[in-house]
């Protein structure tokens, strides 16, 4: 099942945001502060929400969720991964004088819906307009923060559950599926080509021992995942999930800032496991600041996407008269509103500027 919209008002940053999403890759830029981060973290809330409540219905020892359990879940879910002041979650409403009600609708494949309502006067509650429990699916829903965490894996749950740590709640489900076992039995064709390029990236393999984590290659050994570069763990836990079966055909990843701590040289990698991935049936929404990244994915759906049964869907969010809007193509050079593409050309004016001075 995949997510095909979602609208937003009066819900943090937004005033009335509309964005329509691609069933493959879905590429959010736009300057710091427009809000890339809150939508995925959003969707993330809702759909990881449906998974967990899919996952208790299935439970013979839980029996049936109540609607004010699934309530009680969603709200815990946004608190935890957005962390508002005291946990009160009507923080989430549009800051304005006087009382207010935000509203979200997220348009899933086969005409279901997730909306919610929030007020100002809400604390730890939530309404939900649709019963969430009616939404069957074995969505599988993956969040990957900007921030590695497969380094300290083995003693995060420890850390988080004892102390207030300014870490929200996708760190900590990340940490769950980390620690998964892999899966018996062979790899998928698919599931072979992301581990191949990404193994060739890092140089060697990652192994998990006692919950710890370590790069295994041909000439070097073990070597202990903290002495890795930063930007090579956060590939090595892609490795991993795809290894340990997280991410598979029925998985929605959402992947925020993927270049963080990496060279522009990786980007090319990075766009072909995510395409991989893409053709595994993963749904992907990303967001970047990167050039490399986004000129990767430019090249990809004018040249490639159409011969691969692919969409992407490139997304530039960017503020006018105080409201967050949204310029939507299928590529880059449709968008009417680039902020990275635009800084770049800057940039390179400058320069120009400064060399014809001289």
């Amino acid at each position: 099942m995949k997510i095909k919209s979602i609208n937003l008002k009066e819900f943090a940053l937004f005033h009335d945001l509309k964005l329509d999403f691609s069933p493959n890759i879905n590429v959010i830029t736009g300057l710091n502060g427009v809000g890339k981060t809150v939508i995925l973290k959003t969707l993330y809330s809702l759909l990881k929400t449906i998974e967990d409540i899919n996952n208790e219905l299935t439970n013979p020892k839980v029996g049936r969720v109540s609607i004010e359990k699934s309530k009680e879940m969603l709200a815990a879910k946004i608190i935890g991964v957005f962390m508002p002041d005291e946990g009160r979650i009507g923080r989430l409403v549009s800051r304005k004088v006087g009382r207010g009600n935000a509203n979200v609708n997220v348009q899933l494949e086969q005409d279901k819906n997730i909306r919610i309502r929030i007020s100002t006067l809400m604390e730890k509650n939530i309404e939900i307009l649709d019963d969430l429990r009616d939404i069957k699916s074995d969505i599988q829903t993956l969040f990957i923060p900007p921030k590695e965490i497969i380094s300290a894996a083995s003693n995060f749950f420890s850390i988080y559950d004892n102390y207030h740590i300014a870490f929200e709640e996708t760190y900590y489900d990340l940490n769950k599926v980390l620690l998964k076992p892999l899966t018996k039995g062979k790899n998928s064709k698919e599931q072979n080509a992301i581990l191949e390029k990404f193994e060739d990236i890092i140089k060697g393999k990652v192994r998990m021992k006692d919950n710890k984590f370590y790069i295994k290659g041909k000439d070097i050994g073990e070597i202990e995942m903290g002495l890795v570069a930063e930007g090579d763990r956060k590939l090595a836990t892609i490795l991993h999930l795809v290894s340990n079966g997280t991410l598979n055909s029925n998985t929605i990843l959402f992947w925020d800032e993927p270049e963080s701590n990496l060279n522009p040289n990786r980007m090319k990698y990075i766009t072909q496991a995510l395409v991989e991935l893409a053709k595994m049936n993963v749904q992907i929404f990303l967001t970047t600041h990167s050039y490399f990244l986004l000129q990767e994915f430019s090249m990809f759906a004018q040249y490639e996407a159409k011969n691969n049964k692919l969409g992407v869907n490139f997304i530039s969010l960017y503020e006018e008269d105080g409201q967050i809007l949204s310029d939507c193509a299928p590529q880059t050079y449709d968008l009417q509103h680039n902020s990275i593409v635009e800084e770049f050309e800057s940039l390179y004016n400058r320069e120009q500027e400064k060399l014809h001075d001289n």
